[in-house]
C-alpha cells in the first residue's frame, strides 16, 4: 500500500469512530403493525425547505440555483456530535404508533444482542417506521439528509472538473460504496448497508430535484429573483423496498455475522411461514423499484467490483434462512486490494461538521 494510501487509510479509521452511526433492526418490525408516517415527514421537509426559502429571500444579493440547493441542504445537515436532525424530530414528536421501538432500544435487545466489537455493546438502536407500505430504519432518513448532501456536494465537484453527468453520478455513488465499506459502515459495525446505499442516491435525486434538474423542479424563482416552493416533496416518492433491510440485506464481517445470523435464524426465521412476511416481501418484489444507483451497483456487482462484493440475488431474507447462507453474505476480508478499483478522485474525506 503507498504512503498517500496509508495516510488515507489511518484518517479514516480515526474518523469512523468520530462518526459511529447508529444500526436498525428491521426485524423487529415483524413483530407490530406501525402506522404510516409519510405525511408527518412531508410536513418536516416541507417546514425546513420554507426557512431555507425565508432566509434566502432575506439576502441582499438572492442566490442562484446551485446555492439556494446548497442552503436547504444545510437544514437536514449532521451537528456534532453526530445529531441527526431528522431522526430526532420523529423520535420527539411522533407517538409509539408511528416509531418503534419509541423508547431508547439498546443492541442487546436486538438481532445486535451479541456485539461483534466491544464497543458496539449497548448501543442505541435506530427504531423503525412505515413510510407508505415500507418499513425502514430512521437511520435511513438521515442517510436520505446527511449523506444525500455529500453525494451532492462531490457530484457538484466532479462537474466543476468538467465531468459528465453520468460519470459524475457513478463517481458519486463509488463515493457512497467507499465509504460505507470504511468509515460509515463496515470498519466501525462491521455491517455494509446496500439500504444505506440506496438511501444516500434517493437523497442526492431528491436536492437535485429542488431546482438544479429542471423537470418539474420543487422551487422556482419568480421575476424579482425571490424563490418560492413551486411543489411540495413526497418522501414516498424516494423510499422503497430496497430501504428495509430485511428485504435489501446488508453484509457482514464473520464475527458480525456469526452473531447477528445466530439471533435471526433463531428468532425472525420461523416467521417467515407467517402471512403478513409472507405477503410484505411478495408486495416488495412486485413493486419492481430501480434506480440508477441499483442498476450501477448491480452493474458493479457483475463485474466483481470490490467495493460491491456480493451478487444481488444472494441478498434476500430467504437465502439468510437457507442452510447454505454461510458462504454467501459474508464479507470477503478486505485487504490491500480493497482500493484497486477506487481511484483518489472518488475518495472525499467526510468531515461531520463540514459544510456543503
Amino acid at each position: 500500500m503507498s504512503a498517500n494510501k496509508t495516510l488515507v487509510f489511518l484518517s479514516m479509521l480515526l474518523i469512523s469512530f468520530q462518526v459511529l452511526a447508529l444500526e436498525t433492526d428491521n426485524y423487529l418490525a415483524w413483530t407490530v403493525e406501525l402506522k404510516d408516517s409519510t405525511n408527518a415527514i412531508n410536513g418536516y421537509i416541507e417546514e425546513q425547505i420554507n426557512i431555507a426559502i425565508e432566509q434566502a429571500n432575506r439576502r441582499k444579493y438572492l442566490p442562484h440555483c446551485q446555492e439556494m440547493t446548497k442552503l436547504v441542504a444545510r437544514r437536514f445537515k449532521t451537528n456534532p456530535p453526530m445529531k441527526h436532525p431528522m431522526e430526532d424530530w420523529l423520535r420527539e414528536n411522533l407517538t409509539e404508533e408511528h416509531v418503534y421501538p419509541h423508547n431508547a432500544w439498546y443492541s442487546n435487545e436486538s438481532i445486535y444482542k451479541y456485539p461483534s466489537r466491544f464497543y458496539l455493546k449497548g448501543m442505541m438502536i435506530a427504531p423503525n417506521v412505515r413510510i407508505g407500505n415500507v418499513n425502514l430504519g430512521t437511520d435511513k432518513l438521515s442517510h436520505f439528509a446527511s449523506t444525500g448532501r455529500r453525494y451532492l456536494e462531490h457530484y457538484l465537484k466532479k462537474i466543476r472538473k468538467g465531468y459528465s453527468t453520468e460519470e459524475a453520478n457513478k463517481s458519486a455513488i463509488r463515493f457512497g460504496l467507499w465509504n460505507e465499506m470504511t468509515i460509515l459502515g463496515f470498519w466501525p459495525g462491521g455491517v455494509f448497508s446496500y439500504g444505506d446505499m440506496e438511501a444516500n442516491y434517493q437523497g442526492f435525486t431528491f436536492f437535485k430535484k429542488l431546482c438544479l434538474d429542471e423537470t418539474d423542479p420543487y422551487l422556482e424563482q419568480d421575476e424579482n429573483g425571490y424563490w418560492n416552493l413551486k411543489k411540495s416533496p413526497n418522501i414516498g416518492d424516494y423510499v422503497s423496498a430496497y430501504w428495509d433491510e430485511t428485504f435489501n440485506l446488508s453484509i457482514r464481517d464473520r464475527w458480525n455475522w456469526a452473531n447477528t445470523s445466530y439471533v435471526i435464524k433463531k428468532e425472525y426465521c420461523p416467521m417467515m411461514k407467517d402471512k403478513k412476511i409472507i405477503d410484505r416481501m411478495e408486495n416488495y418484489r412486485n413493486a419492481k423499484h430501480t434506480s440508477f444507483s441499483l442498476e450501477y451497483i448491480k452493474e458493479l456487482q457483475n463485474d466483481h467490483f470490490k467495493n460491491s462484493p456480493i451478487p444481488e440475488v444472494y441478498q434476500s431474507v430467504e437465502e439468510l434462512c437457507s442452510e447454505d447462507s454461510e458462504s454467501k453474505l459474508q464479507i470477503r476480508d478486505v485487504s490491500e486490494d480493497f482500493f484497486a478499483h477506487t481511484t483518489e478522485n472518488d475518495i472525499d474525506i467526510i468531515n461531520p461538521d463540514h459544510e456543503l
